[in-house]
């Protein structure tokens, strides 16, 4: 598997890609799934203007009614984290769509094969 280490100018042009696809709806909070999902969820919130809240209080706020959260992640590789996110309806942005994903995120800024292996610049090699 060929390892693609990504700098910070592309995590930035990722954001600029993903801020203009969601430009035109009006979600109320951002939110990331941990681990890899916070680092692009804050700087989509910065770059749209969009408050960032966390999982816990995206979970809490859904159960009381309140909708339009858009839920963030590095990378939608075999989509298994993010499915169960899917399954409540939450819209879904990822930096990275491993064309092998069980789903399409609604929201990304790369495809990558499936023989490629990212690796962030918040993570360690």
């Amino acid at each position: 598997m060929e390892k693609i280490f990504y700098t910070w100018s592309t995590i930035e042009d990722a954001i600029e890609v993903l801020a203009s696809k969601i430009k035109n709806n009006s979600y109320k909070y951002i939110t990331g799934i941990p681990r890899g999902g916070v680092v692009p969820a804050v700087m989509l919130s910065h770059k749209t203007g969009i408050p960032f809240i966390s999982v816990e209080t995206a979970s809490v706020l859904t159960s009381e009614g309140i909708e339009n959260i858009l839920v963030v992640d590095d990378i939608c590789d075999t989509g298994k984290t993010l499915t169960r996110y899917k399954k409540l309806g939450f819209p879904i942005a990822t930096i990275d769509l491993k064309k092998s994903a069980v789903f399409t995120p609604n929201y990304y800024a790369y495809i990558i094969p499936m023989d490629h292996y990212i690796v962030y610049p918040w993570e360690n090699d």
